[in-house]
């Protein structure tokens, strides 16, 4: 069979463009460190990879939350923590001022300092953590507690008069999805399926009131605090004795809430461990279905580039020499 120049040439051609394109891909691979750039390269890699990633960016997602929700909550502990703090300081001084030789005087100093340890716990009731306040339950647009007409109010209910926390103003928990298959049932989360992510102020601090020897006496802690003030300075030692016994029950109760904010943290912690671990895994299997190994491209590289430059130096020697050649 004749073979002319011509197809000698087409075929020298195709070798070239077929020898630069393995080059040029293989030196994409190489620097991208992908297998395929595009889907039409390798299909069925491709989506299994979009599913791999969509995974991937959900429980970077969850992980996410789950940071931003301990932070949330160490701050939250953390002021907690204080208001312990507070009413200890609270106890022991109210000890040394219910004696009897205590002048009236020496009455009104004490009832000062514990209006002013009383402020100071309204204030970490009402602190933040960014821009959400930590105690408001479901409520983030206003401080949750205020004193209004000299009674305490949560969310703008009042808290001493209340005994059912179901009454009280956007005091919802709040729900955050950490990659426990969150549901709905109706129009609300299925709560095994979120992490419960709010605290109601009212709860830690205690609302309603009890009934004790004949007396009423607030259940909560800033307005115990209030009412030891007001009978130390009337004198009225045997209440403040009462609402003193009152207090240290309530405090126990705030020591069960902050058992709770570990035992959530720990929780988190715990899901987190699981998330890690999961992300590993989705990146191993992300490099496989995506990745390529570099030193076994490394390999192919330097066989396409030997291939590319014989191929080069065969065209000397197939294309036919020109005018051109004969100037020079």
């Amino acid at each position: 069979m004749r073979i002319t120049q011509n197809s000698l040439t087409r075929s020298y051609l195709r070798n070239l463009n077929r020898n630069l394109s393995n080059l040029a891909k293989s030196n994409e691979r190489l620097t991208s460190e992908r297998r395929y750039n595009l889907v039409s390269e390798n299909t069925s890699d491709a989506a299994r990879a979009y599913t791999v990633r969509d995974e991937l960016w959900s429980n970077e997602q969850f992980l996410t939350n789950i940071r931003d929700a301990k932070g949330e909550l160490s701050s939250a502990e953390s002021n907690m923590m204080s208001v312990s703090d507070i009413l200890k300081s609270v106890q022991e001084q109210v000890i040394h001022g219910i004696t009897g030789t205590t002048s009236p005087e020496q009455r009104e100093i004490l009832a000062s300092s514990i209006n002013n340890l009383k402020e100071e716990v309204l204030q970490l009731a009402n602190a933040k953590y960014g821009d959400k306040y930590l105690f408001s339950a479901s409520n983030n647009d206003t401080p949750p507690f205020s004193i209004v007409n000299g009674e305490l109010q949560f969310n703008g209910v009042k808290v001493d008069t209340t005994n059912d926390p179901a009454l009280f103003n956007e005091n919802n928990s709040v729900y955050l999805d950490i990659g426990l298959g969150l549901t709905m049932v109706g129009s609300n989360v299925d709560t095994k399926s979120a992490f419960k992510i709010s605290t109601s102020g009212v709860d830690v601090l205690g609302y309603g009131s009890t009934v004790i020897d004949g007396e009423t006496i607030p259940n909560n802690l800033i307005s115990m605090m209030n009412k030891i003030a007001d009978d130390l300075r009337t004198g009225n030692v045997n209440s403040v004795g009462k609402t003193m016994e009152h207090l240290k029950a309530k405090t126990k109760d705030l020591l069960i809430s902050i058992t709770d904010i570990g035992n959530r943290d720990n929780f988190l912690d715990h899901n987190a461990n699981r998330i890690e671990s999961d992300i590993l895994n989705l990146k191993a299997a992300q490099k496989k279905l995506e990745g390529v190994s570099l030193e076994e491209e490394s390999i192919y590289n330097k066989s396409y580039d030997m291939a590319w430059m014989v191929t080069l130096q065969l065209g000397s020697k197939i294309i036919p020499p020109s005018i051109f050649d004969f100037m020079r």
